[in-house]
């Protein structure tokens, strides 16, 4: 059968439903959903999104990989989400506010 890939829009506006009941975790969806991250790997980010909008996934404080994929570098897809969705922020005070 076919794969349905929603569409951003329905993304979107699924995302902002969820912030209103629990923003910790509309901030999780919407780290998955920007970066591609498998959910596990939420909890494995080093570092909240640069000036460019790239965090680094994976590594361990003893450099240790600690996900499927070991240390890798993701890409926000689409970039604008970072600011829409306030994923930023030197300790992650962004998300909460």
């Amino acid at each position: 059968f076919r794969r349905r890939i929603p569409s951003t829009d329905a993304i979107q506006e699924w995302r902002d439903l969820v912030i209103e009941e629990d923003p910790l975790w509309g901030w999780a969806f919407a780290m998955i959903a920007t970066y591609g991250l498998r959910p596990h790997e939420v909890w494995h980010i080093d570092g909240l999104p640069d000036a460019h909008g790239l965090i680094t996934v994976g590594l361990a404080a003893r450099h240790i990989d600690v996900t499927k994929t070991g240390f890798w570098a993701a890409v926000p897809l689409p970039v604008e989400w970072v600011e829409r969705y306030r994923l930023g922020g030197t300790n992650g005070e962004q998300w909460d506010s």
